[in-house]
């Protein structure tokens, strides 16, 4: 599978070293957009009963008052607003989401999402998942984002990582506009890797739990992902191309 430089411009990296939160009241809703959310998620969790509308921080914007700054508006929603997507001349959900670069020594960690998971298919993905808000009258930080980022790490791969030595690599916005804080964990070898996540999902079958990540593999060095098989989320090859570029 072969990637243009197109695929790579859908998305846009920050330069930033401060980020900035605050948070801001939920919109409201229309009440025909909101009948119609309702209706779409209806529909959604019959046809997957596996897709829970769980909490979700949401962006409603994102400035940049200097050169080293981002400052990111928020606010408490819930995973059903995804639906407004689908919906004319509704304001769309944008999220928050946090996801780990895993380093071996044969290449970067990726994990093949499910069918059932909200990407709708499956393809290759960097570990991660979208923020959940925290409790309220706690700040969201971004501590918090690396605890939630080695969080996911370990739900979906089964690799503990200690958030205090998770770096940031890159942030960035994808073309739906969700703001993905990308986290570096430290290096453990393939095998480990490999074991640590079968480990991972023949506990999750004991338990009759559904896994998120059905397989994995490496992007090696140097990260080329048209040597990956299979398909792969629209943003991975500016991400690979970033990581490279900031770790080379």
């Amino acid at each position: 599978m072969t990637h243009s430089a197109a695929d790579r411009s859908r998305i846009r990296f920050w330069h930033a070293h401060t980020v900035t939160f605050t948070e801001t009241p939920s919109p409201v809703l229309e009440p025909r957009h909101e009948m119609a959310m309702n209706m779409l998620w209806q529909q959604w969790t019959a046809d997957n009963p596996l897709v829970f509308d769980g909490p979700v921080s949401a962006v409603s914007t994102v400035s940049a008052p200097g050169p080293d700054r981002i400052d990111i508006a928020w606010y408490r929603s819930t995973y059903r607003r995804q639906t407004l997507r689908r919906v004319p001349g509704a304001t769309p959900l944008v999220t928050l989401f946090v996801a780990v670069a895993q380093p071996t020594p044969a290449g970067l960690l990726l994990g093949r999402t499910a069918a059932w998971t909200g990407t709708g298919h499956e393809q290759w993905v960097l570990p991660g998942g979208t923020v959940e808000p925290p409790a309220p009258g706690r700040p969201l930080t971004e501590h918090l984002l690396r605890e939630h980022a080695a969080r996911e790490l370990a739900e979906e791969t089964g690799i503990h990582a200690d958030p205090a030595r998770l770096t940031r690599w890159a942030l960035a916005r994808n073309p739906n506009g969700n703001v993905g804080f990308f986290f570096r964990a430290e290096p453990i070898t393939e095998p480990a890797a490999r074991e640590r996540f079968s480990q991972h999902v023949s506990e999750q079958a004991r338990r009759g739990e559904a896994p998120e990540l059905t397989s994995v593999q490496f992007a090696g060095n140097p990260y080329r992902p048209d040597t990956l098989e299979g398909p792969l989320a629209s943003t991975l090859p500016a991400l690979l191309d970033r990581y490279a570029a900031v770790h080379d």
